[in-house]
């Protein structure tokens, strides 16, 4: 606790130190200008309000390098509106760092020491290191190389596409890699249409993938709709039921059972004729065959009934 007293007792006085400088700048550049009167068409130190009246934006804190290395590149374009020293620039700056990114600063400024001023290239470097590392550009240049449209959108796909391009920008250095590297990560329906439509700038090829995705989706569409057509004009499809069904079949007795029990009756009296002749003067009458049920399983339509079956009430 009394670690984390210090520790905010020193961030308020770098705070308080800060703007007792900036006070300081103000009364200079107001000394300077009732001085010289207005006359010499020297050029004059642009002041706080100057500053504040370009709108220069804010930082809190992020996870998105980019977002941070927008925050100095939109202060350089303030700056060039201005007319401002190193050290002014560092002071302005550091007034809009707000939330987590103050207390980093208010720590930085600290470590320094109080009575050291910080150039805006120094500021430069600090910021950078904090908040744009060189294992998270990495980490993003190789999201870019991985890159693939999936389920986006064309539309989201160019957008993730811009975003990540700004960490890898040897792989889109120019025109012909920028949209090599866009097709690459197209599905490969696209890849297809727009392989022998390379040229115009990347703005047009972004905007024939659009168009290329757009006429896909017309295609299957109307597939779709040429397909349920056709369906429908068949009417539906028909729907089976099974049914079982009785028939009679005939027995046949099975070849030489009877001749085999007559030749053996004849063999065994004695005195009587031979087994060819009794064969020759009493055959044996065939037998009568007799019939025996077996169900049947047919197939019929729903709601119909085959002709020559009977019908369920029929059956009963």
């Amino acid at each position: 606790m009394q670690m984390m007293a210090q520790f905010f007792a020193l961030m308020m006085e770098s705070q308080q130190q800060q703007a007792e400088f900036m006070r300081e700048v103000a009364r200079q550049n107001l000394a300077t200008r009732n001085a010289r009167g207005h006359h010499d068409g020297a050029p004059q130190n642009s002041s706080y309000s100057d500053f504040l009246a370009t709108r220069p934006p804010t930082f809190n804190s992020t996870t998105e390098p980019m977002e941070a290395e927008n925050f100095l590149r939109m202060l350089e374009s303030k700056f060039g509106l201005l007319n401002c020293t190193p050290v002014q620039k560092t002071l302005f700056a550091a007034q809009q760092l707000h939330g987590a990114a103050g207390a980093w600063w208010a720590n930085h400024v600290a470590s320094m020491g109080t009575d050291r001023q910080i150039t805006w290239d120094e500021f430069k470097d600090a910021f950078r290191a904090q908040y744009i590392p060189a294992g998270l550009i990495r980490r993003k240049a190789r999201e870019f190389a991985a890159l693939k449209q999936g389920n986006r959108s064309v539309e989201e796909y160019c957008e993730e596409f811009n975003r990540l391009a700004l960490y890898a920008p040897e792989q889109v250095d120019t025109p012909a890699k920028r949209k090599d590297r866009f097709l690459e990560g197209l599905s490969a329906k696209l890849q297809d249409r727009l392989n022998l439509n390379m040229g115009g700038t990347f703005a047009e090829f972004v905007n024939n993938a659009i168009v290329a995705k757009d006429g896909y989706h017309r295609v299957m569409a109307e597939r779709k709709r040429s397909a349920s057509a056709i369906g429908s004009s068949n009417g539906p499809p028909q729907k089976f039921r099974m049914v079982y069904t009785t028939t009679k079949v005939p027995l046949r007795p099975r070849a030489g059972t009877c001749c085999a029990a007559a030749s053996a009756s004849t063999a065994a009296t004695p005195g009587t004729a031979s087994a060819a002749e009794s064969r020759r003067i009493s055959p044996t009458p065939a037998a009568k065959p007799s019939t025996r049920i077996f169900p049947l399983l047919q197939l019929r339509p729903s709601g119909a009934f085959l002709e020559g079956v009977p019908t369920p009430q029929e059956e009963h």
